[in-house]
C-alpha cells in the first residue's frame, strides 16, 4: 500500500513537483491565510483514498492477466491438437471451456476497469474538491473572499499544479 505513495512521492521529486507545491502552498498562503492548511489537508486525503483503490487495481489486474494466460494456453493446446479434436468430436466441450474462461476473465476485467473509472474520477476532480474545501473553509473561518483573494488563490498554481500532478501520476 506505501509503494503506490512512494511512487507518487518518488515521481513528483524527479520533477521538482515537491517544491512547486510548496511554493504554490505559500502563495496560497499568502491569499487565504490559514485555510491554506486545509488545502494541503484535502490534497493528503485526496491521496490516501488512492491508496486502497490503487491496492485493489493490482490485484485485479493480475487477476486479469491471470485469466487471460490460462485462456490463451488452453487456446493455444486446443489449436496444435485440432486433428484430435475434430476426431473425437470434442470440439462443443472446448468451446465451452473456452466460454467459460473467458466470462471469468471478463468478470475480472469489469472490475478493474470500474475502479480505473473511480480512480479517473477522483484524480481529475481533485483539483476542484480542494478549490472548494479551501473556499469552504475560508466562509467557515470567517474570511472574506472578495474577488482579488479568490483569483488570486486560483492564479497561484497550486490547482493547476495539483491537476497536471494527478492527470499525469494516474493514467
Amino acid at each position: 500500500m506505501l509503494q503506490g505513495l512512494e511512487n507518487f512521492v518518488g515521481g513528483c521529486m524527479n520533477r521538482g513537483c515537491v517544491l512547486q507545491i510548496a511554493l504554490a502552498l505559500l502563495i496560497l498562503y499568502r491569499s487565504v491565510g490559514v485555510a491554506s492548511i486545509a488545502a494541503l489537508a484535502a490534497t493528503v486525503t485526496v491521496m490516501l483514498l488512492n491508496l486502497p483503490v490503487a491496492s485493489l487495481q493490482e490485484k485485479f489486474q493480475g487477476k486479469v492477466m491471470e485469466f487471460k494466460d490460462k485462456r490463451m494456453k488452453t487456446t493455444s493446446e486446443i489449436l496444435m491438437n485440432m486433428r484430435i479434436l475434430k476426431l473425437q468430436a470434442w470440439e462443443m466441450k472446448f468451446l465451452s471451456k473456452i466460454i467459460q474462461l473467458r466470462k471469468t476473465e471478463e468478470i475480472w476485467l469489469k472490475k478493474f476497469l470500474v475502479g480505473t473509472a473511480i480512480v479517473r474520477f477522483l484524480f481529475y476532480n481533485a483539483p476542484t474538491f480542494i478549490a472548494v474545501v479551501t473556499f469552504a473553509t475560508c466562509v467557515l473561518i470567517g474570511i472574506p473572499l472578495e474577488s482579488g483573494k479568490v483569483l488570486s488563490a486560483l492564479a497561484s498554481e497550486f490547482f493547476k499544479c495539483l491537476s497536471m500532478v494527478f492527470r499525469t501520476r494516474f493514467q
